[in-house]
């Protein structure tokens, strides 16, 4: 089994995404004018709803930067077949878990995903268990600041699960594209061949812990 490493001093900026890789990954506010980021980044994190998309900036703080890693599961829901956030998972430095909520899909769920999420009918069988999207929202603003950092596999679509707006992101399917064609590479592979570690096994999907 993989076991995490005791936290280290590691200077992560070289590793941060620049304004051409966050625009190149189509993540958000540096694409769509539908999610656009307004001139003006308010300082509580409030609501921007320009086009009618409802993105937030994560609320600002005092306090040290910090670094947490960030998984977030989705479904299908509706005739179009949109994402909507499922799962949001947070862990910290040293490993800890800091915050793990399942969440209440917005829309009628025609795909659980369940192969790749791990979420199914089941996991909404008891009401104390899941959480609505803005319950989620609140736990995760009341974790994550605006300065800290975020690592994750192609963290575009969690950040646009979350409608949040980041750019402070370490994104581990950009750092291992392939160098030549630039192609990235699944984070099932990723994991087993960097760290021998398996996911994604079976049709009962991983766990993002």
């Amino acid at each position: 089994a993989f076991t995490v490493p005791p936290p280290q001093a590691v200077d992560l900026s070289p590793l941060l995404l620049t304004p051409e890789q966050l625009k190149d990954n189509k993540y958000p506010g540096h694409t769509s004018p539908s999610v656009s980021v307004p001139s003006h980044h308010p300082a509580d994190g409030s609501v921007d709803t320009t086009a009618g998309a409802a993105y937030r900036f994560l609320p600002s703080s005092d306090a040290p930067a910090r670094v947490f890693a960030l998984d977030c599961e989705m479904v299908l829901v509706g005739s179009s077949r949109v994402a909507s956030l499922a799962r949001a998972t947070v862990v910290d430095e040293g490993g800890d878990t800091v915050l793990d909520v399942v969440v209440k899909p917005e829309g009628e769920v025609v795909d659980y995903l369940t192969r790749w999420s791990g979420i199914s009918a089941e996991s909404y069988s008891d009401p104390e268990s899941y959480v609505t999207f803005e319950a989620a929202m609140s736990r995760l603003r009341n974790v994550l600041k605006r300065q800290d950092v975020l690592v994750g596999h192609s963290l575009e679509n969690d950040l646009r699960a979350l409608r949040l707006f980041h750019d402070r992101v370490v994104d581990t399917a950009v750092l291992y594209a392939d160098a030549e064609t630039g192609k990235k590479h699944a984070l099932k592979y990723l994991l087993k061949g960097v760290l021998d570690v398996s996911i994604q096994e079976g049709k009962g999907g991983h766990d993002s812990v």
